[in-house]
């Protein structure tokens, strides 16, 4: 994926990124790895990751992140989005793991920006930049445009 920050007016930064997830499709998710949808209203229900959405999604907050766990799932920063995927739910077998798709359908939410050295892949959100250098960059530069009132926008391609 590429991932392109704009506001109303021009490009502010262009940068290669990656939502690389382990689910059933590519079979790196193990049944008892379950995760849980971020649903906009309801229950939380488990679902196989997918890949953070194409389109132009809007920021609504940069989170620097001081808690060393979430440290380390999330590295120093997360721009957070309000990007919103439709996912298929699945239902667990009686040990908790998945066992099959429960023909429901939910909204996701929960797509962020972030980069750690520590994970290569995530539950859909973006792993931004190279380095967590870059991610901290790329942060900063948008920052002030955020804080002034300004929309920030991301182009997920």
């Amino acid at each position: 994926k590429e991932l392109i920050i704009v506001n109303d007016t021009q490009e502010i930064k262009r940068f290669p990124a990656s939502s690389k997830v382990r689910n059933e499709i590519n079979g790196q998710r193990r049944s008892g790895e379950v995760v849980y949808t971020y649903p906009l209203s309801g229950n939380r229900c488990p679902y196989y990751p997918r890949p953070f959405p194409s389109g132009i999604f809007e920021v609504t907050e940069i989170e620097w992140v001081k808690d060393p766990d979430r440290f380390k799932q999330y590295g120093p920063v997360i721009i957070k989005t309000n990007a919103i995927r439709k996912i298929f739910t699945w239902d667990l077998d009686s040990s908790g793991h998945y066992w099959k798709p429960s023909g429901k359908i939910q909204d996701d939410t929960c797509y962020y920006i972030h980069h750690t050295h520590r994970y290569f892949t995530t539950l859909g959100c973006i792993r931004g930049g190279d380095m967590e250098s870059e991610m901290i960059s790329i942060a900063r530069l948008i920052e002030p445009v955020f804080e002034h009132g300004d929309k920030i926008f991301v182009e997920v391609l």
